[in-house]
């Protein structure tokens, strides 16, 4: 039997279902309505953030839109000074600790200096990088900070204010020289 070809139109026509019934009808389920669930959930959350004293966020509950910075702050304002009041109250019972423990360590004496020894809290607040670093620029510019003490207040570990000595000696030019004529008097 030879094939006919028929136009691409007279193709997806003959694709159409149709029903045998007169009487049958097509229709549509309506979609499933989960917008009860989702408000028990996010009151649920709010009321957990309320209670903790925690942004609702935290709770991944809330609005859609990412919020700002300034909205961030304001949310964890709470939760901020509850970690500051802590800070307070626990900084003096951990210094005594910490002088115990060098006590016991060092088989009941102090060795000098620990009576400088001193509880640092971070600060329990999220500033970027980009404000630690204006704030101590400017603390140091007005004089108020040595610039030795820059590296410390950015709060990086004393492993990286270290090597941050170290390259502000090797690049001193005057270092440099006394270290050459350290090496020279040796020799």
């Amino acid at each position: 039997m030879p094939v006919t070809k028929i136009p691409v139109w007279e193709a997806y026509l003959g694709r159409v279902w149709a029903p045998a019934n007169d009487d049958a009808k097509a229709g549509q389920f309506p979609a499933a309505e989960l917008h009860n669930f989702a408000e028990a959930i996010t009151t649920y959350g709010k009321i957990a953030a309320s209670l903790q004293g925690v942004p609702l966020s935290y709770f991944a509950a809330g609005a859609d839109n990412p919020t700002s910075a300034d909205a961030i702050r304001a949310e964890e304002a709470r939760l901020v000074k509850a970690c500051e009041r802590r800070q307070r109250a626990f900084g003096g019972p951990w210094e005594q600790v910490m002088r115990l423990a060098i006590w016991v360590a060092e088989g009941g004496t102090y060795p000098q200096g620990v009576e400088n020894l001193a509880m640092v809290w971070r600060d329990p607040s999220t500033p970027t990088m980009a404000a630690k670093a204006d704030y101590v620029s400017k603390m140091v510019a007005a004089q108020v900070f040595p610039h030795a003490y820059g590296p410390e207040a950015l709060g990086l570990p004393v492993s990286e204010q270290e090597r941050i000595a170290e390259l502000w000696r090797q690049a001193d030019p005057a270092s440099r020289l006394a270290a050459s004529l350290d090496r020279a008097s040796r020799a």
